[in-house]
């Protein structure tokens, strides 16, 4: 395993604040580790975490973007954070068989994984029993249900479902009750179709359909879904995909001369990544919800015009607030932590319920930007409760965008 740091945070008054602490634990060793582990304890620390990615076939970079907010990021309660990168596959197998091996040979203090919420649902005995944090990485396509809480498993998200509900409330008050929501199959099977569905009939709509696509490779059906929206005769339509099969539904949804007559929305990774490079300029226009937006002119670079690049920045900032709060990573379990987290996401929060970390919702829309499309935030939605979950988990165990 290799190891990068990402950034030390060292002045010399801190130097000489730590070079005196250090005597002074030599005789006190008992009070020293007293004051280590308090929640006032601000001396910056060294820590090092595993970093666990899979490949995402809908997003390729997913990989080198959450490393480059990870590496972009600084915090003054860190001295430096060292990533020890291990390749996993998707499932449960390859992401138990490395945690535990970093957390043992690897000694890591923390581990930093993109996986579903229902593989860290099965990986928490691992980190239950080291007393080390999980923190999960994810868009957020799954409610964390509460059977899977646990004070040493911690999600870092995009939102995905909450911007899904939100949507879908928000058509129906722009647009009129009827809603028509057109899927993959990949894509249908996480929470966040549900949430969706839950949006329509909160704001008092109705679901007329939920077409399923791509069900079949060699006759991928998008041509039906088209046919079906038109039989349908609704209000407005849904389109809940990613990367390839995204692109195959905004062309035919184009090509069918329905962008101009019937409003069109989108989930967050309609018109991102491979999608994106597929439907260039065609897809200006189109409104998608997600927890981040594009922003050309944010004072952090990395944050820009990447999600998951801010989601790795906003991951640091959460380490360095927890540690803030707690001090060393294995005391983050013995407490309710209560965090205030600063990050490239304005409005950051921290719900020690699940505890998850989530920002604003926002409605956006693919505008040109330098020569390329971004997608823009043109109003910030009101956060919204959590939908009935199903007694049964959605279906994949894949994070979403990785298959």
């Amino acid at each position: 395993m290799s190891m990068t740091t990402v950034r030390k945070h060292m002045t010399r008054r801190r130097f000489l604040i730590g070079a005196g602490a250090v005597a002074g634990a030599s005789l006190l060793p008992a009070a020293w580790s007293a004051l280590r582990s308090a929640p006032f304890f601000t001396r910056p620390l060294s820590l090092k975490a595993g970093l666990l990615i899979p490949q995402a076939g809908s997003y390729p970079a997913l990989a080198e973007r959450i490393n480059a907010g990870l590496q972009a990021a600084h915090h003054p309660a860190l001295e430096a954070l060292s990533l020890v990168p291990a390749a996993i596959d998707v499932g449960y197998g390859a992401a138990a068989q490395q945690s535990q091996k970093l957390l043992t040979e690897g000694e890591v203090d923390l581990v930093i994984a993109f996986v579903n919420s229902q593989v860290a649902d099965r990986l928490r005995p691992i980190f239950e029993s080291q007393r080390r944090p999980l923190i999960v990485l994810d868009s957020g396509a799954n409610v964390v249900r509460p059977a899977q809480r646990s004070p040493y498993v911690f999600y870092n998200s995009l939102g995905h479902w909450q911007a899904g509900y939100a949507a879908a409330h928000h058509l129906v008050e722009q647009h009129g009750p009827r809603v028509f929501i057109a899927t993959g199959l990949f894509d249908s099977g996480y929470d966040s179709l549900n949430a969706v569905q839950q949006g329509v009939r909160a704001a008092g709509g109705e679901v007329v359909d939920t077409f399923v696509t791509h069900i079949d490779p060699r006759r991928p059906g998008v041509a039906d879904a088209i046919e079906a929206i038109r039989s349908a005769r609704p209000d407005s339509v849904y389109a809940l995909y990613a990367g390839a099969p995204a692109a195959d539904f905004v062309q035919a949804y184009l090509d069918a001369g329905l962008g101009s007559t019937l409003p069109l929305a989108g989930s967050g990774f309609l018109i991102e990544g491979s999608a994106q490079d597929a439907l260039g300029e065609r897809a200006a226009g189109i409104a998608t919800t997600l927890g981040w937006a594009a922003d050309p002119t944010h004072p952090v670079e990395v944050a820009r015009d990447d999600s998951f690049a801010t989601l790795g920045y906003d991951t640091v900032q959460f380490i360095g607030a927890a540690v803030q709060a707690a001090g060393e990573p294995h005391h983050w379990g013995e407490q309710d932590l209560a965090l205030t987290v600063t990050g490239a996401r304005n409005g950051l929060t921290f719900d020690p319920t699940d505890q998850s970390l989530t920002g604003p919702i926002f409605a956006r829309e693919a505008r040109p930007v330098h020569g390329t499309l971004a997608n823009l935030a043109v109003e910030t939605l009101p956060l919204t409760p959590a939908p009935t979950v199903p007694e049964t988990a959605a279906g994949w165990l894949n994070p979403y965008l990785c298959g």
